[in-house]
């Protein structure tokens, strides 16, 4: 039990606030009915009878499966299609792209000493979570982790999923004042296709699943694997320091002065207006909306950079900047191509408004590209633009933070 004595981390205190009041107004018998009219509603959801009911499809159950067991399908997936020297390869290439990150820190001429070393503990502090836990590789601590969990073959869905959920519920419980690992709470789902930074804990998640295509391979040249998921690490390594987590140091204190602030404020309104500028092809009053999309436009713009150079130092210390048999690229060039094929997609009007309007908080693809592209000097280099041509504005239309 949770006592008087213990610290709880609470994400959303307004919420509970709010709850509070509503809870003090509804009577119990009100409550009562919610909370059954909930669990019928669950409960039907998932029983089956006469052809009716839940979905049984093979890739409903497999997402029930995830669910429910997302360490033991990770495990199957790692086991059967990701090797070692995949893993390997992409942590090598992470922290590459961190040394990078920390260099534009350092570099910071608009921060102060103090601020730096705190923003750089923050960035050097940062933990790597990727591919996959040492838990999805050890069988023996999978089964070990699911003893006592009993599973009728002849029990109905609804019956075992209950069963899972309080076998799992008291696996939860018995966590509570334990130290923790990073495999306790498995940082990374292998099978995932969405990388994440959590402030909570300050690390980035790339599952194995983003460690293929045209993200990355061991079998291709570098410039496509720095462009391709070195990019997405270096955006998700910004996230760590965009316009909401900036505020914090790697032990949630306050990180910059006023006066930083204000500079760090006023280099972030340049991406929000340029973003507005943006606007659809054929509809000329449908634009990006600047501000919701700020901070995933930031970790796309410094990710780029960091990723972009790291490929330069790895290819200067290597000389390994190998093109592509009959493409007239270079490989600066392919670094390029290889980040623009992660968005490639066709936006239609409603899904513009979807991505502008709603709670989409990034810009469409089409826009995404070309506000990275646009703002970046080794890019118009690579390419050859001309000053004040699209995709190389006057050095006072682009934009830049670090």
């Amino acid at each position: 039990m949770v006592t008087e004595n213990d610290t709880v981390l609470v994400m959303d205190p307004d919420y509970f606030r709010q709850l509070g009041l509503i809870l003090q107004k509804t009577t119990s018998r009100r409550i009562a009915n919610y909370i059954g009219f909930a669990t019928i509603v669950y409960g039907a959801s998932r029983l089956h009878v006469n052809g009716i009911g839940v979905d049984v499809s093979t890739e409903n159950c497999l997402l029930s499966t995830e669910e429910s067991f997302p360490d033991l399908l990770g495990a199957i997936y790692v086991q059967n299609f990701v090797s070692k020297e995949t893993k390997s390869t992409a942590i090598r290439l992470s922290e590459k792209i961190r040394y990078e990150f920390v260099k534009m820190l350092e570099n910071a001429s608009w921060l102060d000493n103090d601020t730096i070393s705190a923003a750089v503990d923050k960035a050097n502090a940062m933990d790597f979570n990727i591919a996959y836990c040492d838990t999805h590789i050890n069988n023996s601590k999978l089964d070990k982790r699911y003893e006592g969990l009993d599973i009728q073959p002849n029990a109905s869905y609804l019956q075992n999923l209950l069963q899972v959920n309080r076998f799992l519920a008291a696996a939860m419980i018995t966590l509570l004042r334990q130290p923790l690992t990073i495999d306790d709470f498995d940082a990374i789902q292998p099978t995932s296709t969405s990388p994440k930074y959590w402030s909570d804990n300050n690390s980035i998640g790339i599952p194995a699943a983003n460690l293929q295509g045209r993200f990355f391979s061991i079998n291709r040249p570098p410039t496509l694997n720095f462009g391709g998921i070195g990019s997405v690490i270096g955006h998700e390594i910004t996230h760590g320091f965009d316009k909401t987590r900036i505020e914090w140091d790697r032990y949630g204190n306050v990180l910059f002065r006023d006066d930083a602030q204000q500079i760090y404020n006023r280099k972030a309104r340049c991406y929000e207006k340029q973003y507005y500028n943006f606007k659809h092809p054929s509809i000329d009053n449908l634009t990006v909306n600047g501000t919701l999309t700020l901070n995933e436009n930031i970790a796309d713009n410094v990710g780029i950079k960091a990723a972009y150079a790291a490929y330069q130092k790895f290819v200067n210390e290597t000389g390994a900047g190998l093109k592509l048999p009959n493409l007239n690229f270079t490989a600066d060039q392919l670094f390029w191509i290889a980040a623009a094929q992660l968005h490639c997609g066709r936006t239609y009007v409603l899904g513009f408004r979807v991505t502008t309007d709603y709670d989409d908080v990034h810009a469409p693809n089409r826009y995404r590209v070309i506000g990275m592209f646009r703002n970046s000097d080794e890019f118009a280099r690579d390419f050859k633009c001309k000053v004040g041509s699209n995709m190389n504005p006057p050095k006072d239309e682009k934009c830049e933070l670090w």
